[in-house]
């Protein structure tokens, strides 16, 4: 094993950083090594900055509810995850977020009386007791910070 060490200038903040990687054999290190300075532009530090403004963005599309919190440093965590998560399953908060929408239509509430069963029941069977849907749902309306918490933090 060889380690390759890349030092590269970040194209947002100027600074030199050091990127390493063990590989194989020499010729597989170099290889790496031109790759990464010709192509790593971002130190970890403003990527981290970037990853995070990107997901404050997306998560200014959903409009949640603000979090209520005992603390500031509970408050702070429970928004953390609900960005993290968000961030990681849009499509499910999106599905999530459609069929919110749809079921306060009337004819959600035809479709339910068609099948014989009530609007909040049925949304309640298909979309809050559902494990791949849950979480997106507490994201997506829950105010309470302890809530938030212990359904993200796994």
């Amino acid at each position: 094993m060889v380690k390759a060490t890349a030092r590269c200038i970040c194209s947002y903040c100027g600074i030199e950083f050091e990127v390493s990687q063990k590989r194989k054999d020499r010729a597989e290190a170099e290889s790496w090594k031109d790759w990464v300075e010709a192509n790593c532009d971002i130190c970890p530090a403003c990527y981290s900055k970037q990853k995070q403004k990107t997901a404050e963005e997306k998560l200014a599309g959903y409009n949640l509810p603000e979090i209520e919190a005992a603390s500031k440093k509970q408050k702070a965590y429970a928004c953390k995850l609900r960005a993290r998560f968000v961030a990681k399953n849009e499509e499910k908060i999106d599905y999530v977020n459609r069929v919110i929408k749809i079921s306060k239509t009337d004819g959600y509430r035809k479709k339910c009386e068609d099948i014989g069963e009530s609007p909040e029941l049925y949304f309640e069977r298909n979309i809050i007791n559902n494990i791949v849907y849950r979480s997106a749902y507490i994201c997506l309306t829950e105010t309470n910070a302890g809530k938030v918490v212990d359904e993200l933090a796994l």
